[in-house]
This record gives C-alpha cells, structure tokens and sequence, in this order.
C-alpha cells in the first residue's frame, strides 16, 4: 500500500482550470463513492477550496491507480485530459505526508498563515469518513497530522499572518479607494467566505454593507451578524448600480455576475468606476466584464500580487513552521510503514 496525492493549486494551475476540476459540496458524496469504487483505493479524501483541489489517497498497485485517478479526473467532471493533465502534480511517500500537513498548516496556501485551510482539511477528512472513505490508516494520520499543525499554530507566530483569503481581498479594496469610509459595498453570497469578508470590511471602517444571497433567509442572518444590511437577489442589480466595490464568494456553478446587465449599470451611472472582486471557485463573475470601459475585475489569482507584497514580514516564522513540519512528516512516515509491515 501507498499513499498518494494528486492535485493542483494556485501555484501551477490558473483559475479557469481549477474551476473546472472543483467539486461543490453537493457533488463531494458522489465523488467519494466514485473513488471508493476503483479497486486501486483503498481510502480517500477530497479537498476542493478556491484555490486547491486534491486527493488523498492510500492504493494499491501505484501506477495503476494514479493512471485510474486522472481518469477519475476527467470522467467525473466530463473534459478531456489533455485540458489539465500538464497542471496536475503527484506526491507519493514521505513527499504526500510532507504536502498534506504544510497544506493543513497554511505553508503551501497564497496566504501563509491564513487559519481557514485548517478547518477546511477537517472538513474534507469529516466527510470522507462520514461516507466511509476512511478506515484505520487515515483515521489514524489524519488525528496525528491535526496534533502536527496544532503544535505549529503553539509554537510559532503563523497565525498572526494574514488570516484568510477574504481579508487579502478587503486589502485589495483598500488600495483601490484609499479609504473604505463612506463606500457603499454589496456583498454577493452568504456562506464563511463572505461573512469573513464582511467582517474585515466592518473592521476597515465601512458604514453600509449590503448582503445579497438566492436564499434571503441566510442573506437576513449574515446581515445580523455583521451589522449590513439584507437585499432581495432579484434586486441585486439595483444595489450594484449604487456600489463602489461588489465582492462576490458562491459556491454557484456559473456567472452569476452578467457583463450585458453590468453595462446597463454602467449607462445609469455616468460611468462612475465600480469595481469587483471575485473570490469564487468556479468564478461567478462573466470576465468580459472587465472590457467594459470604468469596470475594474480582480479575481483570486490576482490577489496574489498583494500576497507577495508581504513575503519578508511572512519568512520570520515559516522556517520554524517548516522544521515542526519535517519532523511532524518522519513520525507520520513511521507510523505509516508500521501499519505496512504489520499487514504485509
């Protein structure tokens, strides 16, 4: 038996490849099942967020399933190989452990030290054992793994980074108007990423933040929490028309954010810049948009700009982060090989 990842990020996959490899939440039961069935895997986890889609494996006959994993890849989600085989990358061994906990930790993320990653790998081992994915040897790694990145987030000064890819994305509005105050955003969206968002906006001084969502009972109680204010989606394009920025975080499988409604906006208001932010995977906002004359379009991968702004400040406590993380990978290794022998 082996241990395997294969997947793709941020760091060598564009966002409209991501997007197309992403599984919804809707989707993570099925695609679960769909790998449990290939006689290669033995055990398995999804991680889909904005910026990764991976999969944890434990296989048999190792050439054999990662050439079965691609095909997964690619039948599942109905597109040919050859649109993202070149973006993926695999880990197998010692090299998988090493990669699951700097992704757990936040070393690998766009944002270092961002605390969502965390809860998101939680999530994604809570699913796969709830739809029994996961038997004895990631039920067992995955519990050490967590005890490796508490230990990371004790020992180091890691998780007073930047905390999320939301507040990169409130920096970036920060920039573009110099000031938050006195500007009016719609917020698109009702799940953690936008209440996040919304918070960061709170925090930067913003006094009117309008909260739309296709369910307005979740639009309602996001509002609640974050002092804004809930609009109707039909009225959605009403509030943008009196927008600075629009940020937009869905888990909609399509554009949400039309270019031809965009423009009647821009008609109506004498062209006054308006600017959007989209943080969804699959994006939610029609990039033609961006041909539109005062329309500005930021989406994930373009936040990393800032990101890289703030390298120096991050490398004071990732060397000790990486230390923690290579010790915490040999102990995870023994284990590992522990379980092989005593099976073999």
């Amino acid at each position: 038996m082996e241990i395997i990842i294969v997947g793709l990020s941020h760091k060598n996959a564009p966002v409209e490849i991501r997007e197309k490899l992403a599984f919804q939440d809707n989707e993570l039961n099925a695609a679960l099942a769909g790998l449990k069935a290939l006689p290669m895997v033995k055990e398995a986890v999804i991680l889909s967020t904005c910026n990764r889609v991976e999969l944890y494996l434990v296989v048999k006959e190792l050439e054999k399933a990662e050439e079965a994993i691609k095909e997964f890849f690619s039948g599942y989600h109905k597109i040919n190989r050859s649109f993202f085989e070149q973006h993926l990358y695999t880990y197998v061994g010692s090299e998988a452990l090493r990669h699951i906990i700097r992704v757990s930790a936040s070393l690998d993320s766009m944002v270092v030290g961002e605390t969502q990653i965390f809860g998101q790998v939680k999530e994604a081992y809570a699913r796969a054992r709830q739809n029994g994915a996961v038997a004895k040897i990631f039920g067992n790694l995955f519990q050490k793994m967590f005890a490796v990145i508490k230990r990371i987030r004790t020992e180091t000064e890691i998780g007073r980074l930047p905390v999320s890819v939301s507040s990169i994305a409130v920096d970036l509005a920060e920039k573009i108007f110099e000031t938050l105050e006195e500007k009016t955003i719609v917020i698109v969206g009702a799940g953690s990423m936008s209440e996040l968002t919304a918070k960061h906006l709170i925090k930067k001084g913003v006094k009117k933040v309008f909260v739309s969502n296709r369910s307005y009972e979740n639009a309602v109680e996001l509002a609640a929490r974050v002092g804004g204010e809930a609009i109707k989606y039909e009225s959605l394009y009403d509030y943008v028309l009196k927008a600075d920025i629009v940020i937009v975080s869905t888990g909609a499988p399509h554009f949400v954010i039309l270019r031809d409604e965009i423009n009647r906006c821009m008609q109506k208001r004498n062209q006054k810049p308006l600017f959007f932010i989209d943080i969804s995977v699959p994006r939610n906002i029609d990039p033609k948009i961006n041909d539109l004359e005062n329309v500005y379009l930021y989406n994930i991968d373009d936040l990393e700009s800032i990101v890289n702004n703030n390298k120096d400040e991050r490398a004071k406590c990732i060397n000790k982060a990486e230390e923690i993380a290579e010790k915490g990978k040999e102990d995870l290794l023994k284990y590992f090989n522990s379980i092989v022998l005593k099976s073999s």
